[in-house]
């Protein structure tokens, strides 16, 4: 993943899988946040962190559709996590990689290809 920005080093059935495999690791969380081995095991942590890398990429990815679905991701996991969550200490690792996961992905270091232009970001 981290080198997604370099053509041909991972052919596109790959990228495909990943995304694949993204969304159901986003759709079980959704199911199994609230047991206490998941909660225990801060698997939210492991989840911020696998879609950091597509987050932190975003304009460089070859598929464009991989941060997309990364964000998407996250913000599924967040919406069902925040509200259960009763020890903030317990989870300040998680904050703390969340907030350096949304820095990176809101002011990317990659600015997007000077021939798009803000109606081509539109979907």
């Amino acid at each position: 993943a981290h080198r997604c920005a370099i053509k041909g080093m991972f052919p596109e059935k790959y990228i495909l899988f990943g995304e694949k495999v993204m969304v159901a690791v986003g759709r079980l969380y959704e199911k199994t946040h609230s047991l206490p081995c998941v909660v225990d095991n801060l698997i939210i942590l492991d989840i911020v962190n696998a879609v950091k890398t597509p987050l932190q990429l975003k304009y460089s990815c070859i598929k464009q559709s991989s941060w997309r679905i990364a964000i998407e991701v996250l913000l599924a996991v967040l919406s069902v996590s925040l509200s259960s969550i009763t020890d903030k200490d317990k989870f300040s690792n998680v904050w703390t990689t969340l907030v350096d996961t949304l820095d990176s992905f809101l002011f990317p270091k990659v600015q997007p290809p000077q021939d798009r232009s803000p109606e081509h970001c539109v979907e």
